[in-house]
């Protein structure tokens, strides 16, 4: 099946992810194409068994969502949500990985979803990281997990709050 450049960049970010929210994968795309127009793109996908939409996810055959990591992706379409420079799966403890441009500097921006009693270690994965021009976000479940993590850069906590994030410092 021959493929548009958006389409290529949609398979090549469902098999970095294995699946993502509908709204995600759209905002994604239109920061590398400005004029996509997203139904042709994913229905010639559909068509051809490529990919599959289900539960307002767009995922690769037998790859089901990871919430967190759906999370994560939320997170930082809020952070960056005018372009990002380039973003993965994140290495453990990290969910995602993004870059972007801060005072003319470009920065790593890491983001952990951080589940209830894992504070212990994932403060214990973050010794000896590099730290220079460095964010690390830090998605909890409650607030009170924030006394206990201990970080070794510059740091933001979010939580959902009445279904919005919230981020403090």
């Amino acid at each position: 099946m021959l493929l548009s450049k958006p389409q290529k960049s949609l398979i090549r970010l469902l098999r970095e992810f294995g699946a993502v929210r509908e709204g995600q994968a759209q905002k994604l795309l239109i920061m590398e194409y400005p004029s996509l127009k997203w139904e042709p793109v994913i229905r010639q996908l559909e068509n051809g068994g490529l990919v599959r939409r289900t539960d307002g996810c767009v995922k690769i055959p037998d790859h089901y969502p990871e919430i967190s990591l759906l999370n994560a992706i939320d997170v930082m379409l809020l952070l960056s949500p005018k372009k990002i420079e380039l973003f993965q799966k994140g290495m453990p403890p990290f969910s995602v990985t993004f870059f972007k441009e801060r005072n003319q500097t470009l920065w790593r921006y890491d983001i952990c979803s951080v589940p209830l009693g894992g504070e212990p270690m994932i403060s214990a994965a973050l010794e000896g990281i590099s730290t220079k021009y460095r964010m690390m976000v830090f998605i909890l479940e409650k607030p009170e997990q924030q006394k206990s993590l201990f970080v070794p850069c510059e740091h933001c906590f979010t939580w959902k709050d009445n279904g919005e994030y919230r981020f403090y410092k």
